[in-house]
């Protein structure tokens, strides 16, 4: 048990100051049942007071002086301990430490990939261009369009495919297209935000002519006079009928567009028809006309032999063409065959149920002057034919 030489209070036995006074331990009086030790073991260290009272540091002989009859003790000063400094543990240090490596090797491992890695793939399509841009296709037909994606890096160059009407213009994942019905349709493509488009028109499915037949393969007219002659093109169904129209020898006959021919010379001259890539030839014998009229029969047996003819009435009346497409300004002739062919007339009139789209004259020639829909009818006596005709 230890007391302090200076104030007496009790104090721990391995304390190197007084903790009421702040004396160091071994320089003033100590107090104690027990002799002091000679020397002072090391300890840890209590921390003094920050600023122990003047008084008590003040009179440093005074504190040593030993009284009469003791005996005199002699103790090692020791100096106060300085003030520990704050310390950081070890084990957050060591975790700061890998913190800013790993942050650093992160940051060093970008700047090289910027520098060695190859540019980075994956582009947005910029535009899209396309094989044809506008169509015309028969029905039935087929079309295989190719997109072509810009830049030449995009990530996924594949494109969709759309149709704007699918019973007009079907279209496949691929870009082929089919042409199902007559009428109109868009083909879009797209990719990303960019889109391409082709126009598609479908016309009706051409059924080319295979023959060409004229009602007979000789006529005989005379010099000055005129005849239409007659053909007919197989299959009924063939889509363009048109017909062009050539003499071989015009001195003797000619023909005009709509197979009118014209006696011009005495002789013979060769009719050619032509339609698509098939034709046909008539030959046509001119003759002067007769030096006298034959003479007059009498009146009664003209009434006689009238009476005695029975009059043949047409029975059908076959156009060349049921239907047509014709733009402002085309011209086509049109032609009719009668039936029977012993008919006894086989005058045709020709009309048009409306002149301001389609005009037609009295020998079937057909001219489109305006935009829309025309019927023209074809009759002799009681039995007619007709064609529909758009002008677009």
């Amino acid at each position: 048990m230890m007391f302090c030489g200076q104030c007496g209070n009790q104090i721990a036995d391995n304390a190197a100051f007084c903790g009421h006074c702040g004396n160091k331990i071994g320089i003033g009086r100590q107090l104690a049942t027990e002799p002091a030790p000679v020397a002072v073991q090391t300890a840890p260290m209590v921390e003094p007071p920050s600023e122990p009272p003047a008084a008590n540091w003040g009179n440093q002989a005074a504190r040593n002086n030993i009284g009469q009859g003791e005996t005199k003790k002699t103790v090692a000063a020791e100096t106060p301990p300085p003030a520990q400094k704050k310390r950081f543990p070890a084990k957050k240090i060591a975790i700061v430490a890998v913190s800013i490596g790993v942050v650093c090797v992160a940051v060093f491992a970008l700047l090289l990939r910027g520098f060695f890695d190859e540019p980075r793939q994956g582009s947005l399509a910029e535009e899209i261009v396309l094989s044809a841009n506008q169509l015309t296709l028969e029905v039935d037909g087929h079309y295989s369009l190719q997109a072509s994606v810009k830049p030449d890096n995009v990530a996924n160059p594949t494109v969709r495919w759309l149709s704007s009407d699918a019973s007009v213009v079907a279209v496949d994942d691929s870009g082929n297209i089919t042409a199902v019905s007559v009428g109109a349709a868009v083909i879009i493509t797209v990719l990303d935000d960019v889109s391409a488009r082709c126009e598609v028109t479908v016309i009706p499915k051409l059924i080319a002519a295979e023959e060409v037949v004229f009602s007979q393969g000789e006529y005989t007219i005379e010099v000055g006079a005129q005849y239409r002659l007659e053909i007919t093109i197989n299959p009924a169904d063939a889509t363009d009928k048109t017909v062009q129209w050539f003499s071989g020898d015009p001195s003797v006959a000619t023909v005009d567009h709509e197979g009118n021919i014209t006696g011009t010379g005495a002789g013979r001259a060769v009719i050619t028809a032509t339609c698509g890539n098939v034709s046909a030839e008539a030959g046509v014998t001119v003759n002067q006309p007769a030096a006298a009229a034959a003479p007059a029969r009498p009146v009664q047996r003209q009434e006689q032999e009238q009476e005695q003819e029975q009059e043949i009435a047409v029975s059908e009346i076959t156009i060349s063409r049921e239907s047509m497409i014709l733009e402002v300004g085309g011209q086509v002739g049109l032609t009719a065959t009668v039936k029977p062919d012993d008919a006894t007339d086989k005058t045709l009139q020709w009309s048009s149920s409306d002149s301001s789209v389609v005009r037609v004259d009295r020998f079937g020639n057909v001219t489109a002057v305006g935009i829309g829909m025309a019927i023209i009818t074809v009759r002799s006596g009681n039995v007619s034919a007709a064609c529909a005709i758009t002008v677009g």
